[in-house]
């Protein structure tokens, strides 16, 4: 057997086998390499949607009342034919049948909309005798048409302590508060 010298295997003049020196190395190459960097554009977008508008196209009426005591006064938000509902009083005459309250959405098509009560009306008379009206909404979640319209229907309670003065109650005369309905997509 022939024994060969192994000159395969030659030490460079710096020894390999400090850790310390293989992580220098590393450090050095990886510096004095040019860095390469790449610039891309980048997109966005925004759909700017038409804004919700909400207009009442119809007042909410309940028409003529007589009491002689404390009772409520309803008109379903809900129902097709605004029936009016009397309850509490001794003796009453009770409209059978009001006006509900209209409101139109206008936006973007085929989107659906949330619809709030934000606060209650305050009906006054000529003499500043107030009642509250808490409105009622046939809906609070509805989608708007191919259009981008939606009616919404109003109804309400008018709770009387039996003491009211005669005369016309209003929002709209001085001392009164109109009710207010919120819209968001």
């Amino acid at each position: 057997m022939i024994l060969l010298a192994d000159t395969a295997k030659k030490q460079s003049p710096i020894a390999m086998k400090d850790p310390l020196m293989k992580i220098f190395l590393l450090l050095f190459c990886l510096i004095s390499v040019n860095a390469f960097a790449e610039t891309k554009d980048g997109d966005a977008k925004i759909n700017m949607i038409q804004p919700l508008t909400l207009i009442q196209t119809q007042v909410v009426d309940f028409g003529d009342i007589a009491t002689d005591g404390a009772g409520t006064v309803y008109m379903s938000g809900t129902r097709y034919n605004p029936i009016i509902n009397c309850s509490g009083f001794d003796s009453h005459s009770c409209p059978k049948q009001g006006t509900h309250g209209l409101f139109l959405i206008s936006g973007k098509r085929k989107t659906s909309v949330s619809l709030s009560i934000v606060n209650n009306g305050i009906l006054a008379n000529e003499n500043g005798a107030v009642l509250t009206f808490v409105p009622e909404l046939s809906k609070t979640i509805t989608a708007l048409n191919w259009k981008g319209e939606r009616k919404i229907k109003v109804g309400g309670t008018i709770d009387l302590d039996g003491n009211q003065d005669a005369g016309d109650y209003s929002t709209t005369n001085s001392g009164g508060v109109p009710f207010q309905i919120s819209v968001v997509y």
